[in-house]
């Protein structure tokens, strides 16, 4: 997983999501981060860290589970067409 967030921003907000990387992609990194991320939830491990809180609440607890809100959000593009 540090070689995922090697490929991260400095900005500490954009930290919370996972930057998408054509070279992680390749060489299955993010499938593997995935997995490690399955096998720490499945047997009671400490939960990421680099998840979005809204992020890891849907994971655990199901998207009916959670209450997204705008500012979680952290693309400022993006953020402005869902704004609308």
């Amino acid at each position: 997983m540090g070689s995922i967030s090697d490929h991260s921003s400095d900005d500490e907000e954009l930290n919370q999501a996972i930057m998408a990387s054509l070279e992680s992609h390749i060489e299955d990194r993010y499938f593997i981060a995935g997995q490690a991320i399955a096998v720490s939830l499945v047997h009671g491990g400490p939960p990421p860290g680099f998840l979005a809180a809204t992020l890891y609440l849907c994971l655990v607890g199901g998207h009916s589970s959670i209450k997204p809100d705008l500012e979680d959000i952290v693309d400022a593009d993006l953020y402005e067409k869902v704004k609308k």
